[in-house]
């Protein structure tokens, strides 16, 4: 609001407010923009100044995130408090670089967090507020196997480990060891690319890798891989970064540049890509989440979509709905009570899912203007009357302008219109 005080309040049918004041003219207030809270601080900070990679929910409101560019990040959501931990040259308990790529929570100890960067993997201890690097020395490419982009911890403390060029591992924090497995053009049961972007576990037991080019299925039991879609037909660009799996054990694949891939892991085949003809404009989907009525929310570098599969309709929200940003980028997080947590190049979204409501007024359309041969038409006398518009034989262009009453996302009204009986 642009005072805090006013004369008089007016709700529209569309369920905007607006709000007459004193002095400082007019305000608007849709309520439904409210459940979408968007966290640009401390991320926008000085000490900061970085956009999140990796987010982890410890309890409720209490975040860890890691930036790509600030270090790691605690941050209660609910009192503002944040404390910044840094790579330091001279501290060898402090992280191993500040360029983060995840945060996953220990699955046997609570007070430790997984951590991994550009260069090393750290283990956070919450409590001691000191950090384990682990390095894998065993690799002639030291950097790129070092890389680590993703996690996925299991139920015996070890972690499954994606890198940027180095392939798959396989950490025991016990021993400090690292088993790769890694593409190799000989192996047909191998890898289908060493740069990982996302590892999912599914409740077949089969690992799920999305990869730079194509996904992958590790079955543990034999150590061996599948390779689907890694080339064309039926995708051009087959760079899987995100992937989720539903109750009825579809999969969701995102990709980078190809939309959404409904995916049938036990025929093993694609179902449907959705795209921009099916109202996914934008096809680089970053991160997926599915809410408790099998609705699934899809981020994207253009916005965030809320998708029905069994309509196949898709609902965009962005700045009109009240998004920071709607440039999304790869964390996308399932925290306490059910709260959503995605990651853009400005902070952080959240909110609970079932309490976004879809704007479903269908407000009335009015016509602004009519002219004839660049002659202005009044049409008021008419309306009043609700006498026909007639024209001449004469006019060869007549041209109308007609609006919607609607002021809560007006950019997102859409039109359609004939002429009966050409």
């Amino acid at each position: 609001l642009a005072t805090n005080y006013f004369n008089s309040i007016f709700q529209d049918t569309g369920g905007v407010l607006w709000f007459g004041t004193n002095s400082e003219g007019i305000s608007q207030w849709d309520p439904r923009t409210e459940v979408f809270r968007d966290y640009s601080y401390p991320f926008g900070s000085e000490e900061i100044n970085s956009y999140p990679r990796g987010i982890y929910e410890a309890e409720e409101n209490d975040l860890w995130v890691g930036t790509a560019a600030g270090g790691l990040v605690h941050y209660n959501t609910s009192s503002g408090f944040f404390e910044n931990f840094k790579h330091s040259l001279k501290n060898p308990h402090t992280l191993s670089h500040d360029n983060l790529t995840f945060v996953v929570p220990d699955p046997l100890n609570s007070h430790l967090l997984w951590i991994g960067s550009s260069y090393g993997l750290n283990c956070f201890d919450k409590v001691k507020k000191i950090v384990y690097r682990y390095f894998n020395s065993t690799t002639v490419d030291h950097e790129e196997s070092n890389n680590f982009r993703c996690a996925l911890p299991q139920p015996d403390g070890t972690l499954w480990l994606g890198t940027g060029g180095g392939g798959m591992y396989h950490f025991d924090p016990l021993t400090g060891t690292f088993e790769n497995s890694r593409h190799d053009p000989q192996n047909s049961i191998g890898l289908s690319n060493d740069f990982i972007n996302f590892i999912h576990r599914a409740r077949s037991g089969y690992l799920w890798i999305g990869t730079a080019l194509g996904l992958n299925r590790f079955d543990p039991k034999t150590e061996s891989f599948k390779t689907y879609f890694s080339q064309s037909p039926p995708l051009i660009n087959s760079q899987v970064f995100s992937i989720c799996e539903t109750d009825d054990g579809t999969l969701w694949i995102g990709t980078l540049g190809e939309g959404l891939i409904r995916f049938d892991p036990v025929k093993e085949q694609v179902v449907k890509i959705y795209d921009a003809k099916d109202g996914l404009l934008n096809s680089q989907v970053m991160g997926i989440l599915a809410d408790q009525k099998k609705n699934l929310w899809i981020a994207t570098g253009g916005g965030m979509y809320k998708f029905d599969p069994l309509t196949g309709h898709f609902t965009l929200f962005d700045s009109g709905d009240g998004l920071l940003s709607g440039q999304f980028i790869k964390p996308a997080f399932s925290g306490k009570n059910g709260r959503f947590y995605f990651g853009h190049l400005k902070g952080i979204l959240a909110f609970f899912p079932d309490q976004v409501k879809i704007n479903d007024h269908v407000p009335p359309v009015v016509i602004t203007d009519c002219q004839a041969d660049s002659r202005h038409v009044n049409l008021f006398p008419l309306m009043q009357s609700g006498q026909e518009l007639e024209f001449s034989y004469k006019d060869r262009v007549i041209s109308f302008e007609f609006a919607a009453l609607d002021f809560a996302a007006p950019q997102k009204n859409r039109y359609a219109y004939r002429l009966k009986g050409f």
